[in-house]
């Protein structure tokens, strides 16, 4: 896990090791360990960040040659099935074409490169883990880009003025001299809704983020010298998606065990301390309850709580883990203490977002406690239809027999503004031209109706994944695998995996995802409804671990690592709120009586909707940080 950075251009004036030494000074945190740039030839250069995970030896540092020094890899990420890789990779067949590759270390990196010497760029289809990487070829001057199945690892990118620069976090090309560092307004619709924006696009007008299982070529044109692009798409999990429903349900369970078992066991390989986050919630407790089967020194888990008793977990955490027997750690932290990291935790972000604190909390506690690597259960929701609007809009999709814009309108009437949780969430669906799933769900996730969005002179612009590939999944079984794709597709990457990623990486802390597994994955989505339906919590999750879980854990309420900002906004912060709003109402985008108006109905206690503002105000202290220019 680490930080990567590179410039790539065939304009010989450019002194592009210095630039990427520019760009590598915002990525250090990420790598803490070992540094170091690397002029290719001239036209590239290459820089890393190190956070040493595998291999801790200097033989396994970056930049990275192959042994015939012909390619040069930069790689955030860990391969889980490198092992497996290397060997192949170490013998051919009888007759074969291929040449054994001579390994010099014992890390997932230089696996990578052997695959990229073997494979070309198809080698993105043998590597099974979470990367972003860069392999440059010094024969033919080409720069080859991957980014992993689900996004997992950041990777954005300029290209500007036959310019081209990539690094793992944006502000590191903002601070560089490339960027025009003005605010792409194009994106405010999507960021006051959805509270971040997708990709490929940024917050920053000439900045993009490189898409989930993609690869992009450059090279140089042999006739005008201009650096060309070709990206692709390597892997959608519907692709893969074979109907499943010749299963039995506990066929169907045993495979889904096997499969979480296998997911699990390969992200503990480690040469540094490993823990994982338990949270006292089904995901974190059966992965934990999985290791124990799988290994035998103590395990080591970590709970952040705090003291507010109506947000607290702890007690199913410590039940958990004395029934296992695991090392834990139980992190309480106090008010004060909680409320001294909120505007760390804001210096520290990357990527502006109305989620994040929790994590660069929890990721913050868990560094401290001498831990560089962690497991986590993120992508558990999504997955075994965890969420409420799984059962919520399978259930209104059936009855888009009986849907009359008539009834909408009536019921969207009669709910009044003052409403709080699911209610609201019910007013914003009935926005919906109609009751199908595909419909609805751009609505759910929405922060405002469209009524008090405090927003204008900006186009209501959407770049929001709605699954055209996909809609045949509602005429049959596969509702609920529609509804997975779709939060997997959104929320989970753009909202839980980027902030997971810059609030864990800046305490250079490394957070594995079992749930995200793409074995997993592919075989869950294909399964019909009627297994995953949620009559009980994730209940074919449960199923398929039932004699790891405790009955209390399984049925009790969804909680979650919560800091109470209902409060805080309205007191402690309040002061702080108010200020950022006052400066976000100068921008010509803000309807700022609308704003103005929901803030003082919150303040007066007739909502509790916090996150409608959190969100804004965390961007306007984005802006403020980074110098974004808004004109």
């Amino acid at each position: 896990m680490c930080g990567i950075a590179g410039v790539f251009t065939p304009i010989k004036h450019v002194q592009h090791a210095h630039l990427v030494e520019v760009i590598l000074r915002d990525l250090q945190h990420r790598g803490p360990d070992f540094s170091a740039i690397q002029k290719i030839d001239d036209f590239c250069s290459l820089a890393h960040a190190r956070l040493k995970i595998i291999d801790l030896t200097d033989n396994a540092n970056q930049p990275m040659y192959c042994y015939r020094k012909r390619y040069t890899i930069v790689f955030n990420g860990e391969i889980y099935n490198f092992k497996q890789l290397k060997l192949e990779l170490q013998r051919v067949e009888y007759k074969s074409t291929y040449q054994p590759y001579s390994f010099q270390t014992n890390s997932d990196t230089e696996v990578i490169l052997a695959a990229y010497h073997r494979w070309g760029e198809n080698c993105v289809n043998y590597l099974d883990g979470m990367f972003a990487f860069a392999v440059y070829d010094n024969h033919l001057h080409e720069l080859f880009l991957a980014r992993d199945r689900q996004g997992k690892k950041p990777l954005y990118y300029i290209l500007k003025n036959n310019v081209f620069a990539f690094a793992s976090e944006i502000r590191a090309l903002i601070n560089s001299t490339l960027s025009n560092k003005k605010l792409n307004t194009n994106q405010l619709y999507d960021y006051f809704q959805y509270q971040t924006t997708f990709s490929p696009h940024t917050f920053i007008e000439d900045i993009q983020l490189l898409e989930s299982a993609t690869t992009l070529k450059l090279s140089i044109h042999s006739n005008n010298n201009d650096i060309i692009t070709e990206k692709k798409k390597y892997w959608k999990p519907i692709y893969h998606v074979l109907n499943k429903s010749d299963l039995s349900y506990d066929e169907a369970k045993k495979q889904v065990r096997n499969l979480l078992l296998n997911a699990v066991e390969k992200r503990l390989v480690s040469d540094v301390p490993l823990g994982v986050f338990l949270s006292g919630g089904i995901d974190s407790s059966a992965i934990v309850g999985i290791m124990t089967n799988l290994i035998s020194s103590d395990i080591n888990t970590f709970h952040v709580t705090t003291q507010f008793k109506e947000f607290s977990e702890n007690e199913y955490a410590q039940s958990f883990s004395y029934t296992y027997k695991t090392n834990h750690h139980n992190i309480v932290l106090n008010e004060k203490d909680v409320l001294s990291l909120v505007p760390e935790a804001l210096e520290k972000m990357d990527y502006p977002t109305g989620d994040g604190i929790n994590t660069y909390i929890v990721s913050k506690a868990t560094k401290h406690a001498g831990i560089t690597v962690a497991l986590s259960g993120i992508g558990g929701d999504e997955l075994f239809a965890g969420y409420p609007q799984f059962k919520i809009i399978k259930q209104l999709h059936h009855l888009d027999m009986i849907d009359l814009p008539l009834i909408r309108k009536i019921l969207f009437n009669l709910l009044p503004q003052n409403l709080f949780s699911h209610a609201y969430r019910l007013k914003i669906l009935m926005q919906s031209d109609n009751l199908k799933a595909n419909n609805l769900l751009p609505f759910y996730r929405q922060l405002f109706l469209k009524n008090n969005l405090p927003f204008k002179n900006t186009p209501y612009n959407t770049n929001l994944n709605t699954l055209s590939e996909e809609k045949y999944l509602l005429n049959n079984q596969h509702i609920l695998s529609y509804i997975s794709l779709f939060e997997m597709n959104n929320y989970l990457q753009h909202v839980l995996l980027r902030d997971t990623d810059q609030m864990s990486m800046a305490h250079a802390l490394e957070v594995r995802a079992p749930f995200m597994d793409a074995a997993l994955i592919n075989f869950v989505l294909s399964l019909p409804d009627d297994y995953k339906y949620p009559s009980s919590p994730k209940k074919l999750l449960t199923d398929a671990v039932q004699d790891i879980l405790p009955k209390d854990i399984v049925q009790r309420k969804k909680m979650g690592f919560v800091l109470p900002f209902k409060r805080w906004m309205r007191n402690e912060l309040q002061h702080f709120c108010e200020n950022k709003i006052q400066n976000l109402t100068q921008h010509n985008f803000i309807d700022s009586e609308k704003l103005w108006e929901e803030w003082n109905r919150y303040q007066k206690g007739k909502h509790d909707r916090w996150w409608m503002f959190w969100h804004l105000i965390v961007l306007q202290f984005w802006i403020e940080k980074n110098n974004i220019h808004l004109q």
